[in-house]
């Protein structure tokens, strides 16, 4: 059984319970298998819209970005010259079956392509939480165990997160992939930080302060941007959406322990595992994806909220409530070219 919500294993591979080449092995097994399934709805009942995604571009960029990257914790020479050309392999087998899918649609068929995103080397991980605690916007009830060092078996298995915050005296707290949230009273259940004029000053100061940060080792910055919620979010559920969101710069990202809660020591940490590649809370002016098309439209800049509005455009259907993106126009000469 594949790993739950995922095709392929990149936590047996992290946790180094397998190989990269049963790695490789499986996540090729697998796009072979996802090819024949797309290639027989093709051929057997083309239907008007027709939908497939392929996720061993990313799955193989997350683990083998360590074999592109000298200055990776988790380089090494050997394994990079037996797999250093993992990522691309897996490109031209991508590539390969595109090739398999304009062959087999039909001629009049429209064809788009498209990824929500880029990728970074992933070298260490930033311990937001200590951040916070170091900082004054985060109190733990008991400081000494900011020193101890979690790992992921011993988060999950705790049960709960958060396990040493004093909440009667925290502001800020961090989860997730570089979301950021206040501890505001009437939405957090301990909260005690006043909505208005106080949240407001709190937030500016750890906006401008987390901006600051520098990596120990070599000076340089480490937070590429940091993003008001109000600024970037909107919609019914904008209470739920997180008051700072943090992009970082090439080479950095959310600390695993971050993501779950803890407060380990260390603010800037060597990555170690082989999950080595990343593009979570990496900024979307450095980490594009792409866009692909048989057809051509007119120029523009498209955005990923815009293929859900073009794809109805080119079924003639109306979109069933307000969308965020816009169609995508056809250019005058709009003819395929498989």
């Amino acid at each position: 059984m594949k790993t739950l919500g995922w095709w392929h294993d990149t936590w047996a591979l992290n946790e180094e319970r397998i190989d990269e080449g049963v790695f490789l092995e499986d996540c090729f097994r697998t796009m072979q298998q996802e090819r024949e399934v797309l290639l027989d709805e093709l051929k057997s009942d083309p239907p008007s819209l027709l939908v497939s995604v392929f996720t061993a571009t990313d799955s193989v960029s997350h683990m083998f970005f360590r074999l592109l990257d000298p200055t990776h914790p988790r380089y090494d020479a050997e394994l990079a010259r037996k797999y250093g050309d993992a990522i691309e392999r897996t490109y031209v087998k991508m590539d390969e079956i595109v090739g398999d899918v304009m062959r087999t649609m039909r001629p009049d068929a429209t064809l788009i392509i498209v990824s929500d995103h880029g990728f970074h080397s992933w070298r260490k991980g930033f311990n937001t939480n200590t951040w916070l605690v170091q900082n004054g916007f985060m109190t733990l009830k008991n400081p000494g165990a900011e020193e101890k060092q979690y790992n992921l078996d011993q988060l999950f298995g705790q049960g709960s997160f958060f396990p040493n915050t004093d909440w009667t005296h925290t502001q800020a707290y961090a989860l997730g992939l570089g979301q950021v949230y206040l501890n505001l009273r009437g939405r957090e259940k301990y909260g005690i930080v006043e909505p208005g004029p106080e949240a407001e000053r709190i937030l500016k100061a750890l906006h401008d302060q987390i901006l600051t940060v520098e990596d120990p080792d070599t000076h340089q910055p480490v937070i590429q941007n940091a993003y008001l919620g109000k600024e970037i979010f909107h919609g019914a559920r904008m209470a739920e959406a997180p008051d700072l969101e943090i992009d970082f710069r090439d080479g950095y990202r959310t600390s695993w322990q971050t993501s779950l809660g803890a407060v380990p020591s260390g603010i800037v940490v060597a990555n170690l595992k082989k999950w080595s590649g990343d593009h979570c809370a990496s900024d979307p002016s450095d980490t594009q994806g792409i866009f692909f098309s048989n057809r051509q439209f007119a120029p523009a800049q498209p955005s990923i909220l815009d293929i859900a509005p073009t794809v109805l455009n080119l079924l003639s259907v109306g979109p069933p409530a307000p969308l965020d993106g816009k169609a995508l126009a056809l250019a005058l000469d709009s003819s395929s070219h498989p």
